[in-house]
């Protein structure tokens, strides 16, 4: 992280800071939409440079104060997957799906943490239903294949 982002995230985080001690908590109520999307993008900075122990309890916050914006829950499924919480990533994919049916990404990566839970089953499912919303979706192409392939391998371990 630059020494400037640094100064930003500081700044950031005091203010935040700030509120709960004037507050006493950090009521979800008491979070404004100027400080949702200053979270939001603390968190996905956070999340960016491989901290995600730092972004968690920011995405966790959010889900909690803004349940309806899809984003937040994205980024804490996100996170939770890197951390390997495959149980609760895939609860946070299966929330962002809700928010975002016809994204092919929280389908593929709800299919990557079944796949790590050995639930090939569910993981061919969503993988089928990631390969039908990514028709158009070149870009998801290769790590499709990739994620295809793995389910492929475990199929062929049995």
């Amino acid at each position: 992280m630059t020494q400037n982002k640094q100064v930003i995230l500081q700044a950031a985080l005091e203010k935040i800071g700030k509120s709960v001690k004037e507050t006493g908590s950090m009521d979800p109520q008491d979070l404004s939409a100027e400080d949702a999307s200053l979270l939001y993008t603390i968190g996905h900075n956070l999340y960016g440079v491989g901290d995600y122990e730092r972004a968690k309890p920011l995405f966790h916050k959010l889900v909690i104060a803004r349940p309806l914006e899809g984003r937040n829950w994205f980024g804490l499924a996100a996170t939770l997957q890197q951390m390997r919480e495959y149980e609760n990533a895939l609860v946070a994919w299966y929330m962002t799906i809700m928010f975002q049916e016809n994204d092919p990404l929280p389908h593929l990566h709800a299919a990557e943490c079944l796949l790590s839970l050995r639930k090939n089953q569910e993981a061919e499912e969503a993988l089928m239903l990631a390969l039908e919303l990514a028709k158009d979706r070149t870009d998801l192409a290769e790590h499709i294949a990739s994620v295809k392939s793995t389910l492929a391998l475990t199929k062929d371990k049995k």
